[in-house]
């Protein structure tokens, strides 16, 4: 499965404040669903919250402490 497959379920369950854990590399890879988003392109009004879920779910997992809580 590539990546771009696991996103269609992530942004069908909920798009907002999501973010993909790939499974497999040495290494902890996390990525958050995306599209081109042309429509809103220089505008400031892009969503930040699937990026700071993922780095908020690399920082927990990199440290030991599981997945992080819901807030």
């Amino acid at each position: 499965m590539y990546h771009d497959q696991g996103h269609i379920a992530v942004k069908t369950w909920g798009f907002s404040g999501n973010c993909a854990i790939i499974l497999g590399p040495s290494y902890l890879h996390v990525t958050v669903a995306h599209g081109t988003a042309y429509d809103i392109a220089g505008k400031g009004t892009a969503d930040p919250a699937m990026m700071l879920s993922a780095m908020r779910t690399a920082a927990s997992l990199a440290a030991g402490r599981g997945f992080p809580e819901e807030r």
